[in-house]
């Protein structure tokens, strides 16, 4: 497995995922398929790359397919500088269960302690994404909320479960 920080290069491939990802597991982010597909190629390409001390996506790849993501974004605000949010993680089925969510998430706690002034990441997770909140917990991510009915799918609802990492 290789992990490693995307580039604008690695677009397309990020685009296929990213779209069988919010197909597949609409509970899991709250970007919807139908609007992330409307976006075109440039954009995604233009949002990619990483911005220094700011923000970045890594992917996972497995014999050179990219299986996994996840991505830090730090707050623009002052106020809120000292806080990142960790979101777009995504394993692929075929790569679940061998270690790439963990992975990311050990790559990309180790990336952001490089980051100036950044104290803590903070995430938010769907309450029947058990196991990826476990994962986190084992990450050193602790909850420290939750929120009712926040989501909404067609007609279900979906609790978020909100956790910090102090770095």
């Amino acid at each position: 497995m290789e992990i490693r920080v995307l580039e604008a290069d690695d677009a397309a491939e990020y685009q296929a995922t990213r779209a069988v990802a919010l197909l597949t597991e609409p509970f899991a982010f709250g970007m919807d398929y139908e609007s992330f597909i409307a976006r075109s190629l440039e954009d995604i390409q233009a949002q990619l790359p990483p911005v220094e001390n700011l923000s970045f996506t890594l992917g996972a790849f497995i014999d050179g397919k990219l299986v996994g993501t996840a991505g830090l974004f730090r707050h623009k605000l002052i106020k809120f500088r000292h806080g990142a949010d960790l979101n777009a993680m995504y394993v692929a089925d075929s790569a679940r269960g061998k270690g790439v969510g963990k992975a990311l998430i050990a790559a990309l706690i180790e990336r952001a302690r490089t980051f100036e002034g950044l104290e803590m990441i903070s995430l938010t997770a769907t309450h029947s994404q058990t196991v990826a909140i476990e994962m986190y917990r084992k990450a050193g991510f602790e909850t420290w909320g939750h929120s009712k009915r926040t989501m909404k799918v067609g007609d279900e609802y979906a609790d978020f479960v909100h956790m910090t990492l102090i770095l």
